[in-house]
């Protein structure tokens, strides 16, 4: 298991995941603070030869409970997770303006992916995949974790 420190992460935070842009420059990472878990936005840099993430960021105030996160392009997240009390959704994250822009769910989902010039994909507890093309969710086949190459 590789080991990274994160600078400038509180000590009330705790990491659940971490996804690296396809430059693998930034870092957006889930964590958990109490009962919620939010998106943060942190730079890798390597010094003296080892990688440090620092600088995280919160990127969205309206996430309260986010369980996937994936880079759809070099300026856009898509998170799975909720506002509030509400329905799990997928969101596009606009990290430049800090826009949220809901895009729904197909339902149970648990996984997503994304990549630049390509559409969200979404995994469901049945094991379904789905595709959004800005329209509803469409079934395109089976699978429990979607990617694209380079995620």
């Amino acid at each position: 298991m590789l080991t990274i420190p994160i600078d400038g992460l509180s000590s009330k935070i705790r990491l659940e995941s971490v996804s690296v842009s396809r430059d693998g420059t930034r870092a957006a990472l889930i964590v958990r603070r109490g009962p919620r878990t939010f998106v943060m936005l942190a730079v890798i840099v390597l010094r003296e030869g080892a990688a440090r993430i620092q600088s995280p960021v919160r990127v969205d105030g309206r996430l309260t409970s986010v369980t996937d996160v994936a880079w759809a392009e070099d300026d856009r997240l898509l998170a799975l997770g909720a506002e509030g009390a509400g329905a799990a959704q997928v969101y596009e994250i606009d990290i430049a303006r800090g826009a949220l822009r809901s895009l729904g769910a197909p339902p149970n989902a648990v996984r997503i992916a994304g990549a630049p010039g390509f559409p969200p994909l979404a995994a469901t507890t049945d094991g379904q995949v789905y595709s959004y093309a800005g329209g509803p969710w469409v079934s395109v086949g089976i699978g429990g974790s979607p990617a694209y190459p380079g995620s």
